[in-house]
């Protein structure tokens, strides 16, 4: 896949799923992907992901899903620690 499929794969997944973040950047590299996912003002980066996982129906929603609990939690954090 080029760069353009695997945006498009990765944004239309992310819209199908109605996760609360978005892809923000994705650029490739010799050793896979570096992806950039946004939610608010909380970025979080993954490197070297390789081909096969963005190919993989399954593979691509663990990496989602991983996604989706890293934000919860790095959220959970950011409440706790903001003053009232």
């Amino acid at each position: 896949m080029d760069e353009g499929e695997v945006r498009r794969r990765l944004e239309s997944t992310i819209v199908q799923r109605r996760e609360d973040f978005v892809l923000s950047h994705l650029s490739s590299t010799d050793n896979g992907y570096i992806l950039k996912f946004r939610q608010g003002v909380v970025d979080i980066v993954r490197t070297r992901i390789g081909g096969a996982v963005l190919a993989d129906e399954e593979k691509l929603g663990c990496l989602l899903d991983e996604m989706r609990r890293d934000f919860r939690r790095l959220n959970a954090r950011l409440k706790t620690t903001q003053p009232d």
